[in-house]
């Protein structure tokens, strides 16, 4: 388990469900440029979708940036960082025991507590704020109440849903260990727009 006091802050971007244009090319830029991993999020992908999705990452040397949220058994077969455990997979022990678990998903600030998470490398607690992906998703729990569990969190936590540069200060402050990036990243059209992200990025991160 990092450490909550001494581990760097995490940039985490997620990738969007559905493919966009030049997403390849967008997630290499990121990698690059500000982002430490890189989440692939693709629940309709068949395994062999998903492979063909992760091979470009694999020729570029990023394969160990990467965590991916299905199809399990190509984290092994690919040499990725590990696997996010959702909600489903929280139920599979076979999961657990067979794959390099790096992250999971926490909706219930109860669950930060909980000691089977402590060899994580970090929990993903969502929504923290509206999500920018996902119009209607809030947050069921105050700030107040999250910063509060976060004392008592087992392993180091980084935020998603509605994370934009401005408030990794306030995480910072708070004692979120990174930020994820979904609807942040992804609503960047041109190249110009790209370097603007990553700029932002980067100042806010190291205010």
């Amino acid at each position: 388990m990092s450490n909550l006091n001494t581990a760097p802050f995490l940039l985490i971007g997620i990738t969007p469900p559905a493919s966009v244009v030049e997403e390849h090319q967008r997630a290499f830029y990121f990698l690059e440029q500000c982002i430490d991993i890189l989440h692939v999020r693709k629940p309709s992908f068949s395994e062999r979708e998903m492979r063909n999705y992760l091979l470009p990452y694999c020729e570029a040397g990023l394969a160990s940036r990467i965590v991916l949220h299905s199809h399990f058994s190509l984290a092994k077969e690919l040499g990725l960082r590990g696997v996010h455990i959702n909600e489903h997979a929280k139920q599979d022990p076979e999961v657990w025991h067979k794959f390099q678990c790096v992250s999971v998903a926490i909706h219930h600030l109860s669950e930060l507590s909980m000691p089977t998470y402590q060899s994580l490398d970090y929990a993903m607690v969502s929504p923290l704020f509206p999500s920018i992906s996902k119009e209607g998703y809030c947050p069921q729990f105050s700030l107040f109440e999250f910063q509060n569990a976060l004392i008592a969190a087992i392993c180091p936590v980084v935020a998603l849903g509605g994370i934009t540069p401005e408030r990794i200060p306030l995480l910072r402050q708070i004692g979120c260990r990174g930020a994820a990036f979904l609807g942040y990243l992804w609503q960047t059209g041109s190249i110009s727009d790209w370097q603007t992200t990553v700029d932002n990025l980067r100042s806010y991160k190291n205010e």
